[in-house]
């Protein structure tokens, strides 16, 4: 196969999975590594923070090559999948119906608070613009929904007086069940035991309570990671035709990847074909920082219950399999582990031909290039980060942020584990 017919997401990715081989391990757990795509900042810190629950209980909504966030929360959909199942030939008993029943109006009931929440905070958003830029992303609703004086706390209660209900019928299914399947009654109880839940506070100062969820904490990383001098890398790879690797970048379902070199902030994308192709080629990535930060889940979490196929769901139950395990399964897909970078340093070697013909005329002052889901400023003039070798007859793009301000960590991709199922 030719070096041009892969995306350099997919070589790229090859590089970090050797150089980081616990990002991706299909032999044992069907762990998949997938690049964020765009920008995240690794905001979460303390790793038992809200934050961090939010970035690990944040389920992929793809099964290609990319993390896409979604409003998927893993733990709550962990919760309803563990309440739901029933033993073989016990799914018709009529008092286990009923529990069932009753599960099943509130989880209407919560659909429709969740929907009106949700048309509420976008009202409340276009109604008060200037705070837009603070409930951005996939984060911004969740964030409302703890912030005072903004409507979002009032549907938060109502929200959780739904969710407590639930539990008191969980845990009454639980209980029921003690005497039929002794082992699938513990683990209903371990998804709502108080002793398994977590005490976290939002930025605005609301308190809730969380199954336990924690990643690794990023303050020691950062404590490093701001002390290395320039030219110091976690992360040091080239990727050209002579150092690909025949180690595949194994995904969930397609290798349907970007084939688009990166864009920039004025809708221009770059030329993928015309670059790679180039015989002077040569890509450079590397990050003063460069982690795994492995997600961590409490005892109301087994793993076990979602490979094994030996579950059954009872006859008028509120969910299908599919709506765990299909392709738009809430379960499909768990973060298992974080990759994080630090000040990114990205350099594209190409000929002088090929860049005045094709890359120069992308320039534009003051615009952002992504690349690889990495922001970088292109500055006011293109010499600034084009240097020229006339001996060579090549240019190198250097685009690097050691020197940028309020740098923040960034989640450069996600490993999940696949409970997939075609």
């Amino acid at each position: 196969m030719s070096f041009a017919d892969k995306s350099q997401f997919e070589y790229l990715a090859q590089a970090l999975v050797k150089e980081f081989p616990a990002l991706q391990n299909t032999s044992t757990n069907s762990t998949f590594f997938q690049f964020t795509g765009e920008p995240i900042e690794a905001d979460w810190g303390d790793g038992s923070s809200l934050a961090a629950y939010h970035d690990a209980n944040t389920g992929p909504g793809s099964l290609d090559g990319f993390y896409t966030p979604t409003s998927i929360d893993v733990a709550q959909s962990y919760q309803d999948f563990i309440a739901s199942i029933a033993p073989s030939n016990f799914g018709t008993n009529s008092q286990y119906q009923g529990f069932q029943a009753q599960l099943s109006a509130l989880a209407s009931e919560y659909a429709t608070l969740s929907t009106k929440a949700l048309a509420d905070f976008k009202t409340w958003i276009a109604q008060n613009p200037s705070f837009a830029p603070d409930f951005a992303g996939f984060k911004g609703y969740t964030t409302w929904l703890t912030t005072d004086a903004t409507g979002g706390p009032a549907w938060k209660a109502k929200l959780d007086d739904n969710k407590g209900q639930q539990a008191a019928v969980i845990k009454s299914i639980a209980e029921f069940m003690t005497s039929v399947d002794s082992t699938l009654a513990r683990a209903q109880k371990a998804s709502q035991d108080p002793a398994n839940m977590a005490t976290l506070v939002s930025d605005s100062g609301v308190t809730g309570s969380y199954p336990f969820t924690s990643i690794q904490d990023i303050t020691g990383a950062m404590a490093a990671w701001t002390s290395m001098a320039a030219g110091n890398y976690e992360l040091d790879t080239t990727i050209n035709a002579e150092t690909i690797s025949a180690t595949p970048w194994n995904q969930v379902v397609t290798t349907t990847v970007s084939r688009s070199c990166g864009k920039i902030s004025t809708n221009t994308e770059i030329d993928y074909n015309r670059i790679v192709t180039d015989t002077k080629f040569n890509l450079r990535v590397c990050a003063i920082g460069a982690r795994v930060f492995t997600v961590s889940r409490g005892n109301w979490f087994d793993a076990s219950w979602l490979t094994s196929s030996n579950f059954s769901l009872p006859e008028g139950c509120r969910f299908k399999v599919a709506d765990f395990f299909g392709p738009q399964g809430t379960l499909k897909m768990i973060p298992v582990s974080m990759l994080v970078i630090y000040k990114p340093r990205v350099e594209i070697t190409i000929s002088t031909q090929t860049f005045d013909e094709t890359v120069s005329n992308y320039f534009s002052a003051s615009a952002s290039l992504s690349l690889f889901g990495l922001n970088f400023s292109l500055g006011a003039s293109l010499n600034n980060i084009a240097i020229r070798d006339d001996g060579t007859q090549t240019v190198k793009i250097v685009l690097d942020s050691y020197s940028a301000p309020n740098t923040v960590p960034q989640l450069f991709g996600v490993s999940s584990q696949s409970f997939y199922r075609p």
